[in-house]
Order: C-alpha cells, then structure tokens, then sequence
C-alpha cells in the first residue's frame, strides 16, 4: 500500500470520528443543535425546517456509519494481519493529530483569531 493510499484511508476512518465528535469533544447532537442554531438564526428558519434539517442530519450521519462499518470490513478482508496491526497504529497516530488540532486539522487558536470558517472577521 503506498503512502497516498494510506492517507486516504485513514482520513476515511477518520471522517466518522470527525462526524460524531463536535466541537471540543462534544456529541454529534451537541455539534448537530449548535449547528442548527446557526444556520436558524442566519437563515430565518422556521421551527418545522429546523425540525426537518433535523432529520435530514440524523439520516445521513446514520448512513455515514454504516458506510464506515462496511468500508472497515472491506479492508479487513484485503490486509494481511500485520498490515491490519500497523493500519490501526496510523489510525491511532491520525486521530490524535486531529484531537491536538481541533478535529479539522486546524490549529484551534488559528480558528479563533479567524473566526468560524477560516475566515477573516474584521
């Protein structure tokens, strides 16, 4: 397995823990009604969108774990078990990167002087 190849599946391992930690280790929902709160407040949305988006978030984030839990099966099936041991190590490596950079590999302080989204807040 090259090292590009790699990357890419760890990130995709990643993704579900990404999805179900929120922001500074909250739940999915916790990050799910900040969320929502946001794009009520900035959208106008009434209480029955927000119920509904409500739906639509839980939907897909129920879709992305069993894709994760297939995907891992899949993998299983093609690595050797030493390939597996060192798999999970760089996962492992990965996911603690990720914590120490505020999930989205981005350097907390650098997210706060930035404002939501990278973008510049003047």
């Amino acid at each position: 397995m090259n090292t590009f190849t790699k990357w890419i599946a760890t990130g995709l391992l990643t993704l579900p823990l990404i999805a179900t930690a929120g922001p500074h280790g909250n739940s999915m929902e916790g990050h799910m009604d900040k969320r929502l709160d946001r794009m009520k407040s900035h959208l106008e949305l009434t209480d029955e969108q927000v119920q509904e988006l409500r739906g639509v978030f839980d939907e897909h984030h129920e879709k992305m774990q069993s894709l994760h839990e297939s995907m891992q099966e899949d993998m299983r099936e093609i690595l050797n078990p030493e390939q597996q041991e060192k798999f999970a190590e760089m996962h492992k490596e990965r996911v603690e990167m990720m914590k120490e950079k505020g999930h989205m590999g981005h350097d907390r302080n650098d997210r706060d002087k930035k404002g939501e989204h990278g973008k510049n807040h003047h």
